[in-house]
C-alpha cells in the first residue's frame, strides 16, 4: 500500500459524540475541585475482534462528598445509555474515589480487513465516537496485508459544537475549566509485523503494534499508523520481512547441511559395502 492508494476520510460534524464528555464535565462543574481523565483504547485482537473502550476516571476532593450523588447519577446515566442504546458493556465503580466508568464495545470478524471496516464503523458513528476525523486504508497482497490507520480528536471544537452556550455563565466557566484540566490517553493495539510510518513512537512486540498518545484537551490530537502484516505459509502472522528472509536462509542452510550429511552417509555406506564385497571374494 502506498500513499497513492485510496484513503477514505469521514468527518463527523455533530456533537452527539460528546454525550460521554459533557455529562461528566457537567457533573464535575458542581464540584469545587476535581480531576477527570478520559482514556480511549482502540484495537483489533488476534482473533480479528475489533474493540473500542472508554474509561472515565474522576477523582473528587474529600471535602466534596456532598456532591457524590450527582456524580453517581451522571455516571450511571452514561453507562445506561451506552449499554442499552449503543451495545457497549458498562462497568461502574462509585463506591469510593476515584470513581470509574468503563465502556467497551466489541465486534467479531472473520478477517483483518473486516475488522478494520468494523473499527471504522464504530469510530465514525457520531453517537458513540469522540473522534472528529477517521482515516483508514487497507490493501491485501500476496501473504501480506498493509494498512493505514489515523484519527483526530478535537475537544475544543466538540465543545464549540455542543450546547454549552445554553448553560449559565457560572456552569459554562466551570465546565470549560473542567475540560481544560482534563487528562487522557489513546491506546492503540493492532496486528503488525513491522511498522512503515507512524506519528508517535510505536513498538512491535509479538507481532503487535502498540502506541500510546496523550490527549490534548486544549488542542487537536491526531495520530497515524502505517504498518504491514506478513503471513507465513500456514497462514499465521509472521515477523518482519527481514526476519522471514533470514529464517528462510537459515532453513535453506540447514537443508543443505542435512542433504550433505545424508549424501556423505550414503557414500560411506556404499564404500563399506564395496569393502565387504571385496573381502568376501578374497575369502
Amino acid at each position: 500500500m502506498t500513499r497513492k492508494m485510496h484513503r477514505e476520510i469521514k468527518l463527523v460534524a455533530r456533537s452527539k459524540k460528546l454525550y460521554i464528555l459533557l455529562i461528566v464535565a457537567a457533573a464535575l462543574s458542581v464540584l469545587l475541585t476535581g480531576c477527570i481523565q478520559l482514556d480511549v483504547s482502540i484495537g483489533i485482537e488476534d482473533d480479528f475482534t475489533a474493540y473500542l473502550t472508554y474509561e472515565i476516571t474522576i477523582k473528587i476532593d474529600e471535602y466534596n462528598v456532598d456532591y457524590e450523588i450527582q456524580l453517581r447519577n451522571a455516571l450511571n446515566q452514561i453507562g445506561w445509555h451506552y449499554q442499552e442504546e449503543l451495545g457497549f458493556i458498562a462497568s461502574i465503580n462509585t463506591d469510593d474515589s476515584p470513581f470509574t466508568l468503563t465502556l467497551t464495545r466489541k465486534v467479531q470478524n472473520n478477517s483483518l480487513q473486516e475488522a478494520f471496516f468494523a473499527l471504522e464503523e464504530m469510530l465514525t458513528d457520531e453517537t458513540m465516537s469522540v473522534f472528529m476525523q477517521v482515516d483508514i486504508a487497507f490493501g491485501r497482497f500476496y501473504r501480506q496485508d498493509r494498512y493505514l490507520f489515523g484519527a483526530m480528536i478535537d475537544i475544543p471544537q466538540i465543545m464549540r459544537l455542543s450546547s454549552i452556550e445554553e448553560m449559565t455563565s457560572e456552569i459554562k466557566e466551570r465546565l470549560n475549566q473542567a475540560v481544560a484540566d482534563g487528562e487522557g490517553l489513546i491506546s492503540i493495539s493492532l496486528p503488525a509485523s513491522e511498522s512503515i510510518e507512524t506519528t508517535h513512537p510505536t513498538s512491535i512486540t509479538d507481532n503487535r503494534a502498540e502506541t500510546l498518545i496523550l490527549i490534548d484537551f486544549t488542542e487537536q490530537t491526531a495520530f497515524e499508523i502505517e504498518a504491514r502484516v506478513n503471513y507465513l505459509r500456514d497462514g499465521t502472522v509472521g515477523p518482519s520481512l527481514g526476519e522471514i528472509i533470514d529464517e528462510q536462509q537459515h532453513m535453506s542452510n540447514v537443508a543443505v547441511i542435512i542433504s550433505g550429511a545424508a549424501l556423505l552417509l550414503m557414500i560411506i555406506a556404499l564404500i563399506a559395502a564395496i569393502v565387504r564385497a571385496v573381502r568376501m571374494r578374497k575369502d
